[in-house]
């Protein structure tokens, strides 16, 4: 009987470690192209970097992480009191345009 939770338990931890779904990649894990098309505009096209290179998920774009790639890589964050817009479909998005404000 002693033997048989000792199997148990590793058996059941490794499972479920198995079952866990897998982490969001992080903001610097992605390769974007930022183009900023003025220092005036109040928006930012977020696309692919490289070909084939993924884009975030919307719901990450509207994250605090996302503000702070944002502002490391431009010196702008997003501005959350405007709407980011989708480009391309919803199913396959080519990029997104992020409302910013620049300090």
């Amino acid at each position: 009987m002693r033997v048989t939770r000792l199997i148990l338990i590793p058996m059941a931890v490794a499972l479920s470690a198995c079952g866990a779904s897998p982490e969001t990649p992080q903001m610097g894990a992605f390769d974007l192209n930022l183009t900023h098309p003025s220092p005036n505009a109040t928006y930012i096209r977020v696309a692919p970097g490289a070909g084939g290179a993924g884009l975030p998920l919307p719901q990450q774009i509207l994250t605090p992480e996302f503000s702070a790639y944002l502002r490391q890589q431009t010196g702008c964050v997003r501005d959350a009191s405007r709407p980011t817009a989708l480009l391309g479909s919803r199913a396959m998005p080519a990029g997104y345009m992020v409302p910013i404000t620049c300090a």
